[in-house]
């Protein structure tokens, strides 16, 4: 005859390995930790943070995202080129202009200047000048825009 201890024992027994089959195949995602702090700037400048793998994936689950970021703390500001002059307008302007592609960080080159305006001596006519105001600001929708 089975005593009631053995037969606990076999229950126990069952539910264990039965739980332990039922998440074996259970999918589990990478789990990292939080970012470290930055280090300190090399010769060059850069700065280099990391985190680490507190748990692999497992069964297909998702994989671990990249684990160092690196960082130039000093970077200088970046704009694109100079557009192309603007007809004349008022008296006898022109302007071009340009746009931030990277804002500077740290000590790094600020932006230089965004427009410029130059004098070219010839003074538009009229119905020019009306026109460029038309193009530019009096929108029949609101929008100051130039037209296309």
């Amino acid at each position: 005859m089975v005593s009631y201890c053995s037969i606990v024992f076999l229950l126990f027994l069952c539910l264990m390995v039965s739980d332990a089959f039922l998440f074996w195949n259970r999918k589990v995602d990478c789990s990292v930790s939080q970012w470290s702090s930055w280090s300190s700037p090399t010769s060059a400048g850069q700065q280099t943070r990391i985190r680490r793998i507190m748990r692999y994936p497992q069964n297909g689950g998702q994989p671990c995202p990249h684990l160092s970021e690196t960082r130039d703390p000093n970077s200088d500001c970046t704009v694109s080129p100079w557009s192309t002059w603007s007809a004349n307008f008022g008296f006898g302007q022109q302007s071009r202009v340009r746009t931030v592609i990277t804002q500077p960080t740290g000590t790094g080159k600020q932006c230089p200047v965004l427009e410029e305006i130059r004098y070219t001596g010839t003074v538009p006519s009229v119905n020019v000048t009306a026109k460029n105001i038309q193009d530019f600001f009096a929108r029949p929708n609101g929008k100051a825009f130039k037209n296309s």
